[in-house]
């Protein structure tokens, strides 16, 4: 057997096997833990050593079980089933404002919709976990009043036939044409007919 490569590289082959042995012994240490885990009878193990053999030595490394994982294990057997919390909404309602809007006339409004609040509160889980309180806000209606003075209507300088009379000599070009009409009733318009 050629073993130049091995004298080669003697650090790299030892690192190896240390890599090697240690991923043996941490294998078993986490099938056997995890196969504690899965089982729900607690069972102490017959030994509280793990023994490998590695070549024609034998080392035993202890197995410890940390105190909270026993205690965890003993009380999965008598703990109760989870029970989320139950949570209730307390109603907050929006108030009405009342504003004054200076480019609406008088007369005139405008609502924006409102939208209630509430006040969310859990009881605890099964666990004893409390969910804090919070809190969505209202949103206030608000409904806008007008607020600009409504013009009245000019009173006509004209009376209607007075109206009627200027548009017919002003459209008179038009009299035998069928833009003799508009033009009487764009007259009219102007005055306020």
């Amino acid at each position: 057997m050629d073993f130049t490569f091995l004298r080669k590289h003697k650090a790299l082959t030892i690192v190896v096997s240390i890599f090697s042995i240690s991923l043996i012994i941490g294998g078993g240490v986490l099938y056997s833990h995890s196969k504690e885990h899965t089982s729900n009878q607690l069972t102490k193990p017959n030994s509280s050593s793990l023994t490998s053999t590695l070549g024609s030595t034998t080392t035993k490394s202890p197995v410890t079980t940390p105190a909270s994982q026993t205690n965890s294990q003993q009380s999965n057997s008598t703990r109760k089933p989870y029970s989320a919390p139950v949570c209730t909404d307390t109603p907050i309602p929006y108030k009405t404002i009342y504003l004054s809007d200076p480019n609406r006339n008088v007369g005139d409004t405008y609502t924006s919709p409102g939208r209630d609040g509430y006040v969310k509160h859990c009881t605890p889980d099964s666990n004893g976990i409390w969910l804090p309180d919070w809190t969505v806000q209202p949103f206030n209606a608000t409904i806008y009043v007008g607020a600009k003075p409504v013009s009245q209507p000019a009173t006509p300088l004209y009376t209607q036939a007075q109206a009627l009379s200027i548009a017919q000599n002003n459209c008179a070009p038009y009299s035998n044409t069928s833009a003799y009409q508009p033009c009487v009733s764009a007259y009219l318009h102007q005055f306020g007919y």
